[in-house]
């Protein structure tokens, strides 16, 4: 058991460290009364980092604990949605949606494999169709 809330933190610490270091290849100020265009993003990813160490140090023995599967789980999950959003910009929407609503269908616990199948095929026609073909919007880069 772990708390969720520590592990968070610890990805949104991690994340405001990213930001600073990213602020390092911004344009410098123009004049020396000029704070320049990275300051506001560095103040921003300090506050963040403080007020985790401050709400950690609040909450370390309050913290609800998870089962550690559970964790791995929503990292999985949130893995193969980011896996099916690169795919979708690489291959094109219509082509990964299928793939991809077939595969949440089964891991929210629907074991119909046939009418899952039938649904998300049916869905991604319905969406290009709707998309491509009547507004005139594409949605798919092939």
């Amino acid at each position: 058991m772990v708390p969720l809330v520590h592990i968070i933190y610890i990805c949104l610490f991690a994340m405001g460290a990213l930001f600073i270091w990213m602020t390092q290849a911004f344009p410098r100020p123009l004049s020396a009364d000029d704070i320049g265009p990275a300051m506001f993003p560095i103040w921003l990813a300090i506050v963040m980092m403080t007020l985790i160490v401050v709400d950690t140090v609040i909450s370390w023995g309050r913290a609800k604990k998870v089962p550690l599967g559970d964790v791995g789980l929503a990292f999985l999950f949130a893995l193969g949605m980011g896996s099916a959003v690169w795919a979708s910009s690489r291959f094109g929407l219509f082509y990964v949606l299928p793939v991809a609503l077939y595969t949440g269908l089964w891991v929210i616990g629907s074991r119909r494999l046939v009418v899952n199948g039938i649904f998300s095929l049916a869905m991604s026609v319905v969406l290009w169709a709707l998309f491509d073909q009547l507004l005139s919007i594409p949605l798919s880069r092939l």
